[in-house]
């Protein structure tokens, strides 16, 4: 026959703090983690008869990854593609530092005095 278990409640409610604290922390980590947000760029190659990668002017064989993240650099570069950044802020849905919202002041007359009111724009990309 199996016996129960007699277990002390602080002995539970430790564990309980100690897996949250673990999963409070991996979660924090993950969150910071760095990415880039969703950005199209195109890249070319020469190859070969025999589909090998021509080298560059300089002599240098570029592989696709560093094909692709030139290119990304030089979108982010121009202005095309957002900056990598945190992934909590994609969580939040932030599409890139060119779209957060800035305050504007509109004035218009109406009747006797001027009214101000404060409006949320997001400025031309």
């Amino acid at each position: 026959m199996i016996s129960p278990r007699v277990v002390n409640p602080r002995q539970l409610l430790f564990v309980a703090c100690a897996v949250a604290a673990l999963a409070v922390v991996i979660l924090g980590w993950y969150a910071a983690q760095t990415v880039r947000p969703d950005c199209v760029v195109g890249i070319s190659k020469l190859t070969d008869g025999n589909g090998h990668t021509l080298p560059d002017v300089d002599g240098r064989v570029w592989s696709d990854k560093e094909l692709a993240d030139r290119a990304y650099k030089q979108a982010v570069d121009s202005g095309r593609c957002g900056p990598p950044r945190p992934r909590w802020q994609q969580w939040l849905g932030w599409l890139s530092s060119h779209a957060v919202p800035v305050a504007v002041n509109l004035r218009w007359r109406s009747g006797s005095g001027v009214r101000c009111r404060r409006a949320l724009t997001s400025p031309a990309v």
